[in-house]
């Protein structure tokens, strides 16, 4: 884009005739200062201070000129006097804004970026791909489905038995409660009541069915060795040697169990590795918040401020908790479980008195939940192995072949993880309130500010360029037509003022600033100052000479800047002789290549090209 049409985009894209949207947000350049949310500031004095602050950068950036120094008052010598500098304000002073500070303030449109949409777009794409191998894998699941089927249906006739009572090989606790195990499993407190204490169960799993539980092999695939697990259940019972034949030892009754932790050790040796529990589901909890007691899914975080309990009027009644595996488990022959239950509540005098531990082959979604497994339930139903199953039974049996399914269950993890991102897309993709120009349709007045005041208003001025440079100012001829003129000035007016070809600042400020870009410093050392206060340039005619190149080019930088860097004082070397060193030794006379560090946004910006951002 040329630098003419960028600058009347940025200055008034809203009064094209017939602007586009990106003209309109091209004017978010002079919404783009600082916003002052002060409490108790006036509203007013703020939208002063950003009409201000837009008149400065235009100064600056555009002309070369510190504007600023005449806020306050007129300057003797200076060329731009008081008058001048609010008549450049009044382009500015009838923005449609209020002076509050905040991303929404107005004028603003709703805007979204094409790039994200662009993002969104591929993220689809990546969904839909992603969707037909799902497809593809669960059509190959399901086939495999109904051999599995068949031998289910085959072994369960006999009955089912999902959940496997531990037999333990070692009952140890911290504080001396002794542990006993009975016939059917259950594990009875007795002795030593202490306060707290921590019970550590270690039990062999045998197996009774194929050491890969229920689990498809897929093709291709090794069996896992050993004996799968890939749940607990924790049952608690009532006992009449407790506590008016409640759950636990204590005076209340009241148990609670503050952590679980699940390892694995070989037999005969101490050292242990950790097993992930993944989640847990009680039949009972007791409402909590924070670190209360209450919640089974706390004895997962190892914090004794927070953990399971139920309801004191219920501590007659026996409870059920079961506990997922992240990942299934295979246990060799000589590897043995340790179960341990902390009752460690600031509380105390809660520890369990009566519990029963079993474990589980069956798929996560089975033990993710307190109802009957389905081949529980196939188990249970009356049926003849050729006749067809209740659809609703079918569909619960996939549904966990398929959760057990190594190679659909890879597929769907990618699935999900494309409609995860493409969700987070779409998340942050909403629209934008991007802050743009817009004019009111009452102009407001503008007032010369007393001593640069925002509330001390002097005398009215109209729009008007500054009159050290009235040769091109529409305003300057000194007819009846002179006011009328100013009154209907715009800021499309100033923007084509700007870069018009008779306007002598703005060329040749783009030019040193190309120059500065290229040499480290421009052909006028204060490139933000080309008043009296400036430094004079040092090749005059050469700056003249780029301006008039630039205007004639159609203000385009990538022509002015390829002429400076294929230039023969561009490309020599930085060797300097010891003489010129001594004469010249800011290179003022350009008699050697320029040394100088590049700035911080240069560095950044070639980072990130480099990088393909």
């Amino acid at each position: 884009m040329p630098f003419d049409q960028f600058t009347v985009e940025q200055f008034a894209g809203d009064l094209l005739p017939d602007a586009t949207l990106d003209q309109h947000l091209a004017t978010c350049f002079h919404r783009n200062h600082m916003t002052n949310g002060e409490g108790g500031r006036d509203p007013e004095e703020s939208r002063v201070d950003y009409v201000i602050d837009r008149v400065n950068t235009m100064g600056t950036v555009w002309l070369g000129l510190t504007l600023g120094c005449c806020q306050c008052h007129s300057h003797k010598f200076d060329p731009i006097s008081q008058h001048d500098y609010y008549s450049l304000t009044a382009f500015f002073n009838s923005i449609d804004e209020d002076g509050r500070a905040g991303g929404g303030a107005k004028p603003y449109l709703k805007y979204k970026s094409p790039h994200v949409q662009r993002a969104i777009d591929e993220a689809q794409r990546v969904v839909e791909a992603r969707k037909q191998v799902e497809t593809a894998a669960k059509k190959q699941a399901v086939e495999e489905f109904e051999p599995w089927l068949a031998e289910q249906r085959e072994q369960v006739v006999d009955g089912f038995e999902p959940w496997r009572i531990l037999r333990a090989n070692l009952l140890e606790t911290v504080e001396g409660t002794l542990l006993t195990q009975e016939d059917d499993g259950t594990i009875q407190a007795s002795g030593p009541n202490p306060r707290q204490d921590d019970y550590r169960i270690t039990a062999s799993v045998t197996a009774n069915a194929e050491a890969t539980g229920t689990r498809p092999i897929q093709p291709n695939e090794k069996p896992p060795t050993g004996v799968r697990v890939s749940g607990l259940r924790l049952e608690i019972f009532p006992h009449a040697s407790h506590t008016d034949g409640k759950l636990s030892r204590g005076a209340s009754g009241e148990f609670i169990l503050t952590d679980v932790k699940l390892q694995v050790k070989r037999r005969g040796q101490s050292q242990v590795r950790d097993i992930d529990i993944a989640s847990a589901i009680a039949d009972a909890e007791k409402g909590a918040k924070g670190r209360e007691y209450g919640l089974v899914k706390d004895t997962l975080d190892d914090d004794p401020r927070n953990g399971w309990t139920t309801e004191t009027h219920d501590a007659t009644q026996p409870h059920v908790a079961v506990f997922a595996l992240a990942e299934p488990l295979y246990l060799a022959d000589d590897e043995e479980l340790l179960f341990v239950m902390l009752h460690r509540s600031t509380r105390g005098d809660a520890n369990i008195g009566r519990f029963r531990l079993a474990v589980t082959d069956q798929p996560g979604p089975a033990v993710r939940s307190l109802d009957p497994m389905p081949l529980e339930e196939l188990a249970a139903t009356d049926f003849r192995v050729d006749q067809p199953l209740p659809a609703k039974l079918r569909d619960r049996l996939l549904a966990q072949f398929l959760s057990d399914h190594g190679r659909y269950q890879q597929v769907k993890s990618e699935l999900d993880q494309a409609n995860r991102q493409l969700a987070e897309l779409k998340r942050a993709a909403g629209e934008l309130n991007v802050m743009v120009l817009a004019e009111r349709k009452e102009p407001r007045p503008t007032h010369i500010l007393e001593r640069g005041v925002w509330d001390k208003k002097g005398d009215v001025v109209q729009r008007r360029f500054p009159v050290a440079l009235e040769k091109s100012d529409p305003t300057s001829a000194n007819d009846s037509t002179a006011a009328e003129t100013a009154d209907s000035l715009t800021r499309l007016d100033l923007a084509r003022w700007l870069v018009a070809q008779d306007n002598p600042l703005t060329a040749r400020v783009v030019a040193n600033h190309l120059w500065q870009i290229c040499f480290g410093a421009g052909l006028v050392r204060t490139p933000e100052d080309f008043g009296l206060q400036g430094e004079l340039p040092t090749h005059p005619e050469l700056l003249d000479w780029l301006a008039v190149e630039l205007i004639d080019c159609g203000w385009d930088l990538k022509h002015v800047l390829r002429i400076i860097v294929t230039s023969d004082t561009y490309r020599q070397s930085s060797a300097v002789a010891p003489d010129m060193l001594e004469r010249d030794p800011e290179n003022r006379l350009l008699d050697r290549g320029s040394r100088y560090r590049l700035p911080s946004w240069m560095i950044r910006d070639a980072a990130l090209r480099d990088c393909g951002l």
